[in-house]
Formats: C-alpha cells, structure tokens, sequence
C-alpha cells in the first residue's frame, strides 16, 4: 500500500489558518506554497511542542492531516512530541500523521477555523431524504434558528474523518425541505469536488442527531479535547434500555454515541422519560472520575402546524378513517393495530386502515400480514413517503389515531393528533401515557390484544365518547416549534459550558 503524500498548497492553507491561534505571531513565509508549507510547519510544530495542551495539539492535528483526530491520536502524538524535540519532533509528528491518515483524498481539503459562532452538525438529515423524528426535529429546528441567530452548518466527509460544510442540496435539505418540489426524494447526494473542511475552535457544537459510528470516536475526543463545548439533543436510551427491539446496527451505533455522550456538556432531553434514562448513564460514568453532561428536559412540541386551504371534515357518514403514523418496524407495533383491526373487520365494522411513515424495517409477520389483508380486499393503505401537509390532512380527518409503540423518547405522532383534536389510541407506558392520558387519548397496554381490540372497538362506535376526547384534546395548552427552538438554543447554546 503506497502511503499517502500530503497536498502541499493545502497544507500550507491549513497551517495558515491555525496559525493565528497557535502562534504569538505569525511568521512571513515564502510566495511558494512548497516552501511556505515547510516554513509554517517548522514553526506551529516547534510552537506547539514548547506548549503541548490537548487543545492546541487537536487543531495542529486537523491541519495537517486534513481529518480530525481520535483520543488515541492525540496519546499517540502527546508521547512522540515528550521523547523527541527540534528538527526530529517535526519529522516524527510527520510521520505520526502520514500514519493516520485514513483518506489520502482529505489532506487535499481547505479549511475553516470557527472562531465566533456555535457549528450545528446535521450530517445525516443533509446528506437523505428520510423523514423519521429526528429528521422532522432537525427540519423544524434549524430554519427557525436560522431567523434569529449565526452559526455553520456541518456534515461529515467521505471518509468520516471529519466535519465540513454543506453543499447547496445539502443545505436545502436541511433549511427549507419542506419547500422542495424537485422530485429527488429518497437520494443521497456526495459532492464530487473537495469540501471545506470546518473546525470549531471554542465555540459550541451542537449533534442534532445520533452520529454514526464512524465519527463518534472523533466527536468523543473534540468533546474531551478541543475546548469546544457539545450539546446534544437527547432523544432516548432505547438501543440499551430496550436492545431487543431494534437491529444491532442501532445498538452498536448507539454504544459508540454513548463515547460522545460521556464527554458533552449538555444533553437536551425531549421528555422526562428520556432525560431519567441519560441521566442514569451520566451516573454511571462518575466511576471513571468524569463529571458527565448536565441533563436537562426540552419538551417537543404540542401542537402541529395547519394544513394550507385548512383541515378537511371528519367524515358524518361512511367508513370511518384509522390512522397509524410512524416508521413501520417492531418497536412501533404496528401488527397490534392490525390483528385489532382484522378482528374488528370480522365483527363487520366499517373502517379504513391507513399507515403512514417513513423508514423502519417492517418485521416478517406484518408483511405477510398485510399483504393477505390487502388480497383479501380490506381497507387498507401504507403510504412510505408523506409531506408533513399531506400528513396533517390525513391524521385531521380521522376519526382516530392509534400509537401502540413499546418505548419511545416523546412520541410526536400523538402530540400531532391531539394537536388537531383528533383522539388517540396510545401506549400506557413512558412518555406516550403521559402525552395521551387525560388529555384527549385512551391508553392500553400495547402488548393486550384484547384490550387493544376493545379499545378500538369503543372509539369506532362511541360517538359521545369521541366528543368528550376530542374537547380534552382541544383544551390542552399547545407548545409550538418556534418555542421548541427558542428553549433549546438557550439550553445548548447559551448554556454552553
């Protein structure tokens, strides 16, 4: 394997950014950027060696490998830079770097020092097109943050080494989605040329996702080295509190963010479910004399945004309308709506089934399930891909909801229906029983086919029963996007430690 060879003028690029924050002054260097590469080399390495912080010695890694570094990195050169000093130190610390260097294409990246505005990581939501919860949160959190305040956005690199900025379709992704009309849903796109690379440097970085597992070993030591402050929006513990419900892909990747997890300083929870469960992981972390993030709760939303041209009618005759919102896999227990509905279907009672959602990985059984169902000519539709409009209109004219998931971090399906009068069917446990009881929902035991079926069978026949849920529903005090962002930004940003 040949190794790589550093791209001179872009080192040079590097160097000469950091330089201002490593070095007392800034040295002249040669026109030529071979040259000047050497020059400024020779003096951020001495700067850095005589005074060697973990921060410090984080940016010099970043400018000159083009990639940001791991805590073993950092350890590997720490040792090197205290055996050696001069002229030698600068070769050694080369070589070190030449053996990091997990893709040659990333030392020919420029880059840029962040120095006066947090840097909001939103990798996964720019580069697809998925619209699962984390995605909508992202979609409606950084657009209103956009109107009031400066920050960069970021997404990660090919190799996922390191942070970088966002292409144009990227940016749209992100910042104005639900305005798209190109007909690209579903894609992902990779830039061809090389991005700027972006280093935060004292400032707050904030994951508005779980990370994949590739970069979370970097987050962790920017987390415990750079001096730049993470805040994370915490959405639940459910790959380790409830592994059996989802694939070893989430739990490994939920392991690694765990790392990250450990070295933030603030974690904003979307409920109170959620904040006890990562605050029993920061409890298990102080036996390795680390202090952990504070744990703080940001609610989601209550309410959901209006349909434009307004919500159609409920239906007053002819088949009432079920629907069921969220990704279909195992957690979310759709086939417990669909063995209550094909009982309920035998009882000879007229209604329409509708899934609605994105992503998930729908389990064996329910497959087979629905496809008998739909042969057998039952009143059922599964749409994958919904606009938030379309969704809105479709929930506003059910007569109800059904939410039946085994564990969840908020449950914004039901904020969503409440939010528009529209009873619903919910899980007794967590968050979900907290949104849902009392306030417009009935509850069941979603693991209760018996109960569930009852259940169902009142809110299809009950008439009065849906007047009284609907006005519970009604008078519940809404919590909108706009104020979900304002909350958060004061937790993560401002309260950035």
């Amino acid at each position: 394997m040949t190794a790589p060879v550093i791209d001179r003028p872009a080192l040079w690029q590097r160097l000469h950014t950091v330089a201002p924050v490593l070095l007392e002054t800034v040295p002249a260097t040669d026109d030529d950027p071979f040259a000047a590469a050497g020059q400024l080399l020779d003096a951020v390495v001495r700067s850095v060696a005589e005074d060697p912080g973990n921060g410090r010695l984080w940016l010099l890694l970043i400018a000159l490998n083009g990639e940001f570094p791991t805590h073993d990195d950092l350890m590997d050169v720490r040792r090197a830079l205290e055996l050696h000093q001069g002229a030698i130190a600068q070769h050694v610390l080369l070589d070190r770097c030449l053996a990091m260097i997990a893709a040659p294409e990333d030392t020919v990246a420029e880059l840029d020092l962040i120095t006066d505005r947090p840097v909001i990581d939103v990798d996964f939501s720019a580069r697809n097109e998925l619209m699962t919860g984390i995605q909508r949160v992202v979609r409606h959190t950084v657009p209103r943050w956009l109107e009031h305040h400066e920050f960069v956005l970021t997404a990660w690199t090919t190799s996922r080494t390191a942070m970088r900025r966002l292409d144009p379709p990227e940016m749209q992704r992100v910042v104005s989605f639900h305005d798209r009309a190109d007909g690209s849903r579903g894609k992902q796109v990779e830039g061809s040329r090389p991005h700027r690379l972006v280093a935060p440097w004292h400032v707050p970085v904030i994951l508005t996702e779980v990370p994949e597992p590739g970069h979370a070993e970097r987050l962790a030591a920017l987390g415990q080295h750079s001096g730049s402050p993470l805040g994370l929006i915490g959405y639940d513990c459910i790959p380790v509190v409830s592994a059996d419900l989802v694939t070893q892909h989430d739990q490994e990747k939920f392991i690694a963010y765990l790392d990250v997890v450990k070295f933030a300083s603030t974690v904003a929870c979307i409920s109170e479910p959620s904040a006890e469960e990562f605050a029993g992981f920061v409890d298990m972390v102080h036996p390795q004399a680390l202090p952990g993030p504070r744990v703080v709760v940001c609610p989601l939303p209550t309410g959901a945004a209006a349909a434009p041209g307004g919500l159609p009618p409920v239906a007053a005759n002819g088949p009432a309308r079920v629907v069921c919102v969220g990704s279909i896999d195992r957690r979310k227990n759709q086939i417990m709506v669909l063995e209550a509905a094909e009982r309920l279907w035998r009882e000879g009672h007229m209604f329409s089934l509708h899934f609605l959602g994105s992503g998930g990985l729908p389990p064996a059984d329910f497959t087979e399930w629905l496809e008998q169902l739909v042969a057998s000519d039952r009143p059922i539709t599964v749409a994958s891909e919904v606009s938030d409009d379309d969704l809105t209109r479709a929930v506003g004219a059910a007569r109800f909801t059904a939410f039946l998931s085994l564990h969840e971090g908020f449950g914004l399906p039901v904020a969503e229906s409440l939010a528009l009068g529209v009873p619903v069917l919910a899980s007794n446990i967590g968050s979900v029983r907290s949104l849902a009881d009392g306030h417009g929902g009935l509850v069941v035991d979603p693991n209760d086919a018996d109960a569930v079926t009852t259940q169902m069978r009142r809110l299809l026949t009950d008439d009065a029963l849906i007047d009284e849920l609907r006005t519970l529903a009604r008078a519940q005090p809404s919590r909108s996007w706009a104020d979900y962002a304002a909350d958060l930004w004061r937790l993560v940003v401002d309260g950035a430690v």
